[in-house]
């Protein structure tokens, strides 16, 4: 591949350790889907636990 692209193996060994690290950061943050899923479900939890309380000291 470096024959084809111009840069040399070391650069390219570095551009895929680096994308390696890169991965392993990414894979511990959420997407925005799973932060928006979670507002929503912390907010019906909210609501639920407000409910919940109404009902004991109705």
């Amino acid at each position: 591949m470096a024959k084809e692209c111009g840069p040399s193996g070391p650069s390219i060994r570095n551009w895929v350790r680096q994308a390696e690290q890169e991965g392993e950061a990414r894979a511990d943050e959420l997407t925005a889907a799973e932060r928006d899923e979670l507002k929503r479900l912390r907010k019906e939890n909210r609501q639920l636990r407000e409910e919940r309380e109404s009902i004991r000291f109705s």
